[in-house]
């Protein structure tokens, strides 16, 4: 399992680092981050308590790299401008194939865990049926804490 940690002070991130791990010292600011592994990940794999914070409340969401996503839309939509003067309606084969080539790229990326309150992030951990989704309204708790 890897473990990406914000430093709470100047709030720059790290490298992924491999876990279990010794304390973390920021690159920016030289503030060292405690990291607190818990028994259920270095037992079982599943992250029940942030290694960072120490909090228990965390959200999954894919993996994935949003600037390739982006780059898969526009191009998608700069080819159906592009084909739609030359071959008319055939052109919708370029928005068919966005969506093949984005649906594959969103299958094949991992899920990552999320601590909500110190946003460190947790990959190859095996997936713990109490996180769900990003969820606003659990976001909007911990934002007021801070």
């Amino acid at each position: 399992m890897k473990l990406k940690l914000y430093c709470p002070k100047c709030y720059a991130g790290s490298p992924y680092i491999q876990i279990p791990a010794m304390d973390y010292k920021c690159k920016k600011c030289s503030t060292i981050i405690p990291i607190n592994v818990s028994e259920s990940i270095i037992s079982k794999n599943i992250i029940d308590i942030c290694c960072s914070c120490n909090c228990g409340t965390f959200y999954t969401e894919r993996a994935s790299n949003r600037k390739i996503g982006c780059l898969v839309i526009v191009s998608a939509i700069v080819a159906y401008i592009w084909l739609s003067t030359i071959v008319g309606q055939w052109a919708l084969f370029a928005l068919l194939s966005a969506a093949v080539v984005d649906f594959t790229i969103y299958s094949l990326t991992t899920i990552r865990t999320v601590c909500y309150r110190c946003l460190s992030e947790y990959i190859g951990a095996k997936t713990n049926p109490e996180h769900k989704p990003f969820d606003n309204n659990t976001a909007a708790r911990y934002a007021e804490k801070l």
